[in-house]
């Protein structure tokens, strides 16, 4: 099935949930790439990025977006980041590919003049190199053979 949301929130909220239930049956959404195979499980999920310590003057969408396109597609920001409920740590929503490695910071600002800012993932999932598929290691699978 294809499914073609026209706003942005719409999407974020139908490929955050990943799986949904159709009459009793799981039905798991993937993100679409040029590659896409319906037999293969796409890496690409979306995971909550947390960025502590991130200076107040970054608290804002808009450089937010910025910083989480260092990491992969920013989605959405928290509410709590949004209205500085939580100033020791933000939290974004970026679409990342769970098969490829991730850098554990970003650096934010020009050649001469910036910092190395700490990049956390939550529930960062396994992901099987072996089979393709999200919520297990190539480890477990081996062990199994």
């Amino acid at each position: 099935m294809y499914i073609h949301p026209t706003a942005e929130e719409d999407y974020t909220r139908i490929f955050l949930r990943r799986t949904w239930f159709i009459q009793g049956s799981p039905m798991t959404v993937s993100k679409w790439t040029l590659d896409f195979n319906v037999n293969q499980e796409s890496s690409i999920i979306p995971l909550w990025v947390l960025l502590p310590s991130l200076p107040l003057h970054f608290f804002d969408k808009k450089y937010l977006f910025k910083l989480g396109s260092l990491i992969g597609r920013p989605l959405q920001v928290d509410s709590a980041t949004l209205n500085l409920k939580r100033p020791s740590v933000t939290r974004l929503l970026v679409e990342v590919d769970v098969a490829k490695s991730t850098a554990p910071r970003i650096w934010i600002g020009d050649v001469d003049d910036g910092h190395w800012q700490k990049v956390e993932y939550e529930e960062w999932p396994k992901f099987c190199s072996f089979c393709e598929k999200v919520g297990h290691s190539d480890m477990s699978v081996i062990g199994n053979i």
